[in-house]
């Protein structure tokens, strides 16, 4: 049996909120020690995963692990509804585990709502080795979570892709749209801050911004966030939450692959070729024609 006690401004419920428009469906992993939430975009190419340590709940108990399946918006349109002071306990019984009980207790009104939510089946997802990828790589940089949030907002105004590149002791976000473009560089400062970039060899990867902003809303509720780039590697950014709990959002982003868009301006180009060949021969056997009719005659 599971059950948990937390608050509506408590870590698991403002991931929630923030990947919302991200992804529909979670997997949700609890045991003794904690919960872990995993869960990938449609289209495969975003990939979140959450760690919150049992005693960072207010209350917590699993006396068997289970692993469940949730549906984002319906969790979150019921504890949408739960008062800023009102508590929220989860539960999850064994003996019926096709749905899981959301209520809520109201202090000031003296009166407890309760919610069914049914369980959803997960598509198997291979799961991305998330060591290897923190370990290996060619660009890290760790900066205070506003100035991320500060970068993503002056991306946000440009529609389309973002590339991250590496350049001279930094790094350079560069967004084109329709209406122009935008060049961010981010430097390492000389004296020693809470900014540190590394760089082992020059990288450069073309993301979604529209990834990168929902990234955005999560790095709000930690002081840092740690990005790390890899050639052909998805981009990794981490946060941990708090100075002493071991609570961490990790967000994997594939990079868009450069060549995508030349491949089809060849085609085109081929296309255009075979239709100005069929004309000529097209030509040809008229003129062919006509000079065999003036021959005849």
């Amino acid at each position: 049996m599971l059950e948990l006690k937390l608050v509506k401004e408590s870590l698991f419920l403002n991931v929630l909120e923030a990947i919302l428009d991200l992804v529909a469906v979670a997997s949700v992993s609890c045991s003794s020690t904690g919960l872990k939430l995993q869960a990938m975009d449609a289209k495969g190419v975003a990939f979140i995963s959450l760690l919150i340590p049992a005693k960072e709940f207010q209350f917590y108990h699993c006396d068997k692990d289970l692993s469940m399946g949730i549906a984002i918006g319906d969790m979150v349109e019921a504890i949408r509804s739960a008062d800023k002071d009102g508590t929220i306990t989860i539960k999850a019984s064994d003996e019926n585990f096709r749905n899981i009980t959301v209520s809520i207790e109201s202090p000031e009104c003296n009166e407890t709502t309760s919610f069914s939510l049914l369980l959803v089946t997960l598509k198997r997802f291979c799961i991305p080795e998330l060591q290897g990828l923190l370990k290996k790589y060619d660009a890290c940089v760790q900066m205070p979570s506003v100035d991320f949030m500060r970068i993503c907002k002056y991306l946000s105004n440009v529609d389309g892709d973002v590339d991250i590149s590496t350049i001279d002791k930094g790094i350079r976000f560069f967004a084109l749209g329709k209406c122009g473009c935008l060049n961010v560089k981010y430097m390492q400062p000389e004296k020693a801050t809470d900014i540190d970039i590394s760089v082992q060899a020059p990288v450069s990867l073309t993301l979604d911004l529209k990834y990168m902003n929902s990234f955005a809303k999560v790095s709000a509720l930690s002081n840092q966030v740690k990005l790390c780039l890899s050639k052909g590697q998805p981009l990794v950014v981490q946060c941990k939450i708090g100075q002493k709990t071991k609570s961490r959002i990790i967000y994997l982003l594939a990079p868009k692959i450069k060549g995508e868009i030349k491949v089809e301006e060849e085609d085109i180009k081929d296309d255009e070729i075979e239709e100005e060949d069929t004309k000529e021969e097209e030509t040809q056997e008229r003129k062919i024609k006509r000079l065999k009719g003036n021959n005849k005659e």
